[in-house]
């Protein structure tokens, strides 16, 4: 999906497709043309999604310290371990925000439960 010309209006149809699969561990949606409501859009699509361990939103510039808080609700209830955000027009002090979300051990998130069909999906690992 990297280098589409994909914008905002493309990211709710992605977000549908996404959140009804459970193969899918890496998204590339970088190098388009996403701004922070786009982020705001992918948000629910994201929330207890086991599946997807890295995203890639690299060379958006319309993706700014706005969208953090956003980034930061998806990475403490998902199991992404990696949010590449390079290129962004995201500053170096959010970055580093970004960077303590993601030490967050997946175990110790706050992990909703999520419908897929009528299934309902318990989400959170559990130690052994």
């Amino acid at each position: 999906m990297s280098g589409n010309e994909l914008d905002d209006n493309c990211i709710e149809s992605f977000g549908i497709f996404i959140q009804n699969n459970q193969t899918i561990e890496y998204i590339n949606i970088g190098v388009n043309k996403i701004t922070d409501k786009g982020i705001e859009i992918l948000l629910p699509y994201l929330i207890g999604n086991t599946t997807i361990k890295n995203l890639g939103i690299s060379r958006n510039k319309g993706i700014t310290d706005k969208s953090v808080p956003l980034l930061k609700e998806i990475i403490q209830k998902s199991n992404i371990e990696y949010i590449n955000i390079s290129g962004t027009s995201i500053t170096e002090e959010e970055r580093e925000e970004i960077e303590i979300a993601l030490s967050i051990p997946i175990d110790e998130r706050e992990i909703p439960l999520i419908t897929i069909g009528n299934v309902k999906s318990a989400s959170k690992r559990i130690k052994e």
